[in-house]
């Protein structure tokens, strides 16, 4: 589903900016419940194309297996630049518990434009015309990013990240084979592309020596 439906996101979208006088800076992509998750999939992808994703009754938390993060240089664009407006009803639970753990873990990847609101006395369904409003001023406001603030937690995602590359170094080098390609799978599931390279070469290293080593 998700192979179909990412393609015909991006071809709408280069069809709509062929076709339209549309401001390149002010380009978004949103959807409702499932729709919203591919918005937020398609936004974390394509930083350099998408400013923002606006997401009415579904998010997916970065950082797990659904959703790893891309590589570095994407990942800061998105970091800096992105808008990711959330807008879940008050009445509508699961999305608003899942919601407020998507946000959370943008925080903790130093995504400094996460937002978001619960319009009250909604299920699952899309806001009415006023918390639509709401939710587009969201999405139209530019990010505003604190330098000290960013760099001290890019530091501590690049220390964090490190640290679990060097314990699935030290599990290699004590053969502990399961723990150390255990290790690199929560890593990838969790960071993705803010590891890469070096978990890349790593695991390129510790399947070789574990199949040398007859494991």
């Amino acid at each position: 589903m998700i192979g179909r439906r990412i393609p015909l996101v991006l071809h709408a979208t280069d069809h709509a900016i062929a076709s339209l006088r549309i401001d390149p800076a002010r380009v978004y992509v949103s959807g409702f419940s499932g729709g919203a998750r591919l918005a937020q999939r398609v936004a974390l992808a394509w930083p350099d194309l998408y400013s923002g994703s606006l997401q009415f009754a579904g998010s997916v938390v970065v950082g797990t297996h659904r959703l790893p993060p891309p590589p570095m240089e994407l990942m800061t664009r998105f970091q800096d630049n992105t808008r990711v407006v959330m807008v879940s009803g008050n009445l509508d639970l699961p999305n608003r518990r899942n919601d407020a753990e998507t946000r959370e873990g943008l925080r903790a990847l130093c995504v400094a434009g996460e937002r978001g609101f619960g319009p009250a006395r909604l299920d699952h369904w899309v806001p009415d015309g006023r918390a639509f409003a709401r939710a587009l001023e969201m999405l139209e406001t530019p990010v505003t990013v604190d330098p000290v603030a960013q760099a001290d937690c890019r530091r501590r995602l690049a220390e964090t990240i490190a640290a679990e590359l060097d314990a699935a170094k030290a599990d290699a080098d004590a053969a502990r084979w399961t723990q150390a390609v255990d290790r690199l799978v929560a890593l990838d599931d969790r960071f993705g592309g803010l590891a890469a390279p070096r978990s890349v070469e790593m695991a390129r290293k510790i399947l070789a020596r574990r199949d040398g080593a007859g494991h």
